[in-house]
């Protein structure tokens, strides 16, 4: 039997007993831990019913209240419907952490929490109903339908969790009656099996006891060959540090003889210094014997040879433990590592070559394990996506950018599986930005050594932002200034036939034979003729406004709106609800403004089509940030209202829905229009199958600044 067999058969005799008591031990606290977990799912399933009954409690107030209002238009019965609505997002908190990450639980509060929302809106149509006694019977079926939802989930939630705290209980009793024949029958078992491989145990270690003293001869003898046989360089010494042995590498590195150098002090033959500083370094005998571990030598350790010559080496000291933990020797290994060391420095310079061009690169890097996971990052990468440098290491790309994962994905296992590099356009926005991002990536492979399979794949990001969007740009400005070009044109043609039209009208209306009506049209149509003149003078001075502001009378251009696009209201059967409040008159540009509500009006009826309501509100207002006096002007359809995705696109010059029609300058000149006037718009819109439909809100402060003529010139230009 060799050592090794015999100290586990020690190992096993001492350690068995102990072995089978833990697992005895284990036994119990296994079914101890059991119980725990059934009183922390009893009581988990009981905090989740009390957490859904107080939910309900509060739904149910929140409802009452909301009924009540819309009963009575009493605000007072509003006040259980605060608080209610106050408590409702603390006690779902407090029913998510009651659930501790239960999927089951947390699908039906997701579940739940959708529901409150559309009961939410639903109180809050009623609730923001105008006059608030009017009951809203679209909005109260909403919210009898989403009360009768949650109640419905909330029972079901309440009766899951009575089952569970019952199962637990059922459980516990059980597990309670079982622990004391367990525990009975346990130990005798454990008792019984000591007994018997005790006895065994202890007949195979006295015959291993004589068979390891033989071995142990054995072994002693084959000692000295192997060390003179191994290819390190190994010295051993006693323990006042004199040579007991020298193996034939250890002569050629010292220089010296084994039988010069047995019996000499080690620091005789083997004397180190340090690299740079030439100082002596401590031998790891020495501090072997000083220490009683294991050490080895420190960097740059030069040894000087026999003939004066030096050679790099690293070197590594053991004690010879003998009786009663004594140190009886030491056992040095060394080994020359002067090629080492020159290749650590040329790895050195590369790796620093490396990462300073890395750090200082304005290019993003990064590199990927088979799983996705980052293995590297440059400063630049982590100015880029916004996340530290040390924060990518180790973690999936999937966690890291999941919106972007499902992209990057198939190029990255393309690069993995064919070893090409692939390069692509993104175009996005970081959590930081407000506007979008343009970045040119390269994915390519890395091999190492021979392979022809990539172990690795890496990743190459410039940012390219500034110069897509000056290119954007630019293609924006030839746009628009070809666009200025033509209408100038145009405008300019246009005069002579509209002074001829004029003049021809002005010459219609003195004839004494037309009737009152006609008369009327002709008075109109030299109005809006007026008007085509001046939004074509405007075009030719592009952008520059009349110097003098006058009286507006939004009833008179509201009426006139009314006149132009009556055909089209018929045609298409849209209602126009026309609602004043206080003031409709102001200091402004009447053209502009009949301009800018045009292309709100006519945008209403193209959203809308066929059937359905405008709404063109005016009244006095303030500007909430400046206090402003304003007149306020608001243009609301009833059509499918606008995407989120084209919210923020809807003002930009060119961008249209209308393909057939459209020319993307409508809004862009309305907003235009209002900031030049010094005025604000906004924008509401909701795309819900209840409700739906876009309002455009438009603030006109009631004495616009005056510009002065130099002022409108450099708008002009």
């Amino acid at each position: 039997m060799n050592p090794s067999s015999f100290r586990l058969l020690l190992l096993r005799f001492a350690l068995l007993p102990i072995l089978c008591v833990c697992l005895f031990v284990g036994i119990l606290s296994w079914q101890f831990h059991e119980i725990d977990l059934l009183r922390t799912q009893t009581t988990q399933a009981t905090t989740l019913t009390i957490g859904s009954d107080r939910l309900l409690n509060s739904l149910v107030d929140e409802e009452t209240g909301v009924r009540g209002f819309a009963l009575s238009g009493n605000a007072a019965f509003l006040q259980p419907y605060h608080a209610a609505t106050d408590r409702i997002d603390d006690e779902l908190d407090a029913i998510a952490n009651a659930a501790d990450g239960k999927a089951l639980v947390t699908a039906e509060l997701h579940e739940i929490r959708q529901d409150i929302a559309s009961f939410d809106k639903a109180n809050e149509a009623i609730v923001s109903a105008v006059p608030a006694h009017i009951e809203d019977a679209d909005a109260l079926l909403a919210q009898k339908q989403a009360m009768d939802r949650l109640r419905t989930r909330i029972r079901k939630l309440e009766n899951e969790q009575s089952a569970l705290r019952q199962q637990g209980r059922q459980k516990l009793l059980k597990m309670y009656a079982a622990q004391p024949v367990v525990a009975i029958v346990g130990g005798a078992l454990v008792a019984i099996f000591l007994v018997l491989d005790g006895i065994g145990q202890f007949r195979k270690l006295s015959r291993a006891f004589a068979e390891q003293l033989r071995e142990v001869e054995i072994q002693r003898n084959s000692l000295s060959t192997t060390l003179r046989s191994i290819g390190d360089a190994v010295i051993v010494c006693d323990q006042d540090g004199k040579i007991t042995l020298l193996n034939p590498t250890a002569e050629e590195l010292t220089g010296w003889s084994s039988l010069e150098a047995v019996g000499e002090h080690l620091d005789a033959v083997f004397p180190i210094v340090n690299e740079t500083s030439r100082k002596k370094v401590e031998s790891p005998v020495a501090k072997v014997l000083r220490t009683g571990q294991i050490v080895g030598l420190a960097n740059h350790t030069v040894l000087i040879r026999r003939d004066g010559s030096e050679i790099a080496i690293d070197d590594s000291g053991a004690p010879i433990r003998g009786e009663k933990d004594g140190i009886a020797g030491v056992v040095l290994v060394f080994r020359d590592i002067a090629e080492r060391r020159k290749a650590e420095r040329e790895l050195a310079l590369r790796n620093a070559e490396l990462e300073s061009l890395l750090h200082n690169s304005p290019i993003g890097f990064a590199t990927f394990d088979t799983s996705y996971h980052y293995l590297r990052v440059n400063k630049a990468l982590s100015d880029i996506d916004g996340i530290a440098e040390e924060a990518h290491l180790g973690k999936p790309l999937s966690e890291m950018m999941p919106e972007a994962f499902p992209v990057l994905q198939p190029l990255l296992d393309s690069v993995l599986r064919e070893g090409k590099v692939i390069q692509r356009e993104f175009i996005g926005r970081r959590p930081q930005d407000e506007g979008e991002r343009q970045w040119l990536t390269w994915f390519y492979p890395v091999f190492a050594g021979e392979s022809t399979k990539p172990v690795l794949a890496g990743a190459i990001i410039l940012d390219n932002t500034d110069r897509w969007h000056a290119h954007e740009a630019l293609v924006r400005t030839e746009k628009l200034a070809a666009v200025g070009r033509l209408a100038a044109s145009i405008a300019h043609e246009m005069n002579n036939p509209l002074t001829s039209v004029t003049n021809l009208l002005y010459l219609i209306g003195y004839d004494q034979a037309l009737s009152e009506s006609t008369r009327g049209f002709v008075e109109r149509a030299s109005i809006e003729l007026d008007r085509v003149s001046k939004i074509a003078t405007q075009t030719l001075r592009f952008a520059r406004r009349t110097m003098n502001p006058a009286q507006v009378n939004l009833e008179e251009i509201v009426s006139g709106l009314m006149l132009l696009f009556g055909g089209r209201l018929n045609q298409s059967q849209i209602t126009v609800n026309i609602r004043k409040r206080s003031t409709s008159t102001f200091i402004g540009y009447a053209s502009e403004i009949m301009q800018l509500l045009t292309n709100l009006l006519g945008n209403a009826i193209d959203a809308i089509g066929t059937g359905g309501r405008i709404t063109l509100a005016t009244q006095s207002s303030t500007h909430w940030s400046t206090e402003t006096s304003c007149v306020a002007v608001s243009v609301a359809d009833s059509g499918p209202g606008i995407p989120e995705n084209l919210r923020k696109k809807i003002w930009e010059p060119f961008f249209t829905t209308k393909a057939d029609t459209g020319t993307g300058l409508g809004l862009w000149l309305v907003e235009e229009t209002i900031r030049k006037n010094g005025g604000w718009i906004r924008m509401r819109t909701t795309c819900n199958e209840v409700r739906h439909g876009t309002v455009f809100r438009l603030l006109l402060p009631l004495e616009m600044p005056q510009i002065s003529e130099d002022e409108a010139t450099v708008q002009g230009s």
